[in-house]
């Protein structure tokens, strides 16, 4: 059976109202269904709950700001979602057990961007980034760095294609400077 409960405390600390239904194995209420939950470090939820998790479309401020909407599982990020920091930092695409997975978007406070794949919340296989100063890498990436082959470009216009190991020039390439010299090695 579900209810309609207000201002319920629930075992994770916070105040909840919303739908709730009988727990299995026990006869307690918790959260399931729509609902909102506030905790005592101001920490705010509101959406689709299960068994008394956060699971489903919702969103959750948390105490400092920060803002996710998008898919829970188990009461942690988890599915297609937006991450946003009071500071201006954002994270958009597929997350799992909180952390940015596959596909994704990181733009930082300075206007740089990346989109391409992460691994566990950080930058790893391909992507490209595009800084503020209007430096562009297009390439592989490994634990947030430049790794494998890529093409850079400068700011200045000079250009380098070709092989790096965590975020330097290393193997073969190719370095186009502005005044049209070329080297290759």
């Amino acid at each position: 059976m579900i209810v309609e409960q207000s201002d319920i405390p629930i075992p994770s600390g916070g105040t909840y109202t919303g739908k709730m239904k009988e727990g299995l194995g026990d006869q307690s209420l918790q959260p399931h269904g729509y609902g909102s939950c506030v905790w005592p470090d101001g920490t705010r939820y509101n959406g689709q709950w299960k068994a008394g998790k956060e699971h489903g479309e919702g969103t959750k401020v948390f105490r400092g700001g920060d803002v996710y909407e998008g898919q829970f599982r188990k009461s942690r990020l988890h599915g297609q979602g937006s991450y946003k920091s009071q500071d201006g930092y954002l994270l958009e695409g597929q997350f799992r057990k909180n952390k940015l997975q596959g596909v994704g978007k990181e733009v930082q406070p300075d206007g740089s961007v990346f989109e391409g794949e992460f691994k566990d919340g950080l930058k790893d296989g391909q992507g490209t980034c595009k800084w503020a100063d209007g430096a562009e890498y297009t390439g592989g990436w490994k634990d947030n760095e430049i790794n494998g082959t890529g093409d850079y470009v400068w700011s200045d216009g000079r250009r380098y294609l070709g092989e790096w190991r965590n975020n330097m020039l290393e193997g073969k390439g190719k370095m186009t400077y502005t005044d049209g010299r070329v080297y290759e090695g």
